[in-house]
């Protein structure tokens, strides 16, 4: 990628930050004073050059600021939990954080380690949580109950 490819995409992400609620001519003028532009022409001739796969590369240089949150993919990777790890994962952590540190895909696969079965489809990441968070609750209440009849009898 050369130079003034380079150049020309900055422009583009300076052409999309334009606030419509401020005035047009200044933000306009501003442009073209800082990229030396006499003729709005050239421009959209420029633009027709740009190779549009390596806008998303300039734009996380030109504003390394923003952050940017990416995901681990799972496709390689084999993702397997032991029904102690998940009990424990559920101890430890809220719902919510589980929801925030888990992708969908290990949530499934720890709710198909608990039930032998795969979730529904409909389900969102939070239902499937929600549903093995269910399990456990319904788990402790079953020992308490225990724990309470033995000590009574």
């Amino acid at each position: 990628m050369d130079n003034q490819e380079q150049r020309l995409i900055k422009l583009i992400l300076e052409i999309s930050k334009i606030d419509l609620q401020n005035s047009l001519d200044d933000q306009i003028n501003n442009i073209k004073k800082n990229y030396e532009i006499d003729n709005l022409n050239n421009i959209f001739n420029a633009l027709t050059k740009v190779n549009k796969a390596h806008i998303k590369k300039i734009q996380t240089v030109v504003s390394p600021s923003t952050q940017h949150t990416v995901k681990v993919t799972t496709k390689n990777k084999k993702i397997n939990f032991s029904e102690k790890e998940i009990e424990e994962i559920f101890q430890k952590n809220d719902i919510n954080d589980i929801n925030r540190n888990y992708t969908k895909k290990e949530v499934e696969t720890m709710y198909i380690c608990l039930t032998k079965s795969k979730p529904l489809t409909s389900l969102n990441k939070f239902q499937i949580i929600k549903n093995i968070d269910s399990k456990y609750k319904s788990i402790h209440r079953a020992k308490k109950i225990h724990e309470n009849y033995t000590l009574s009898v």
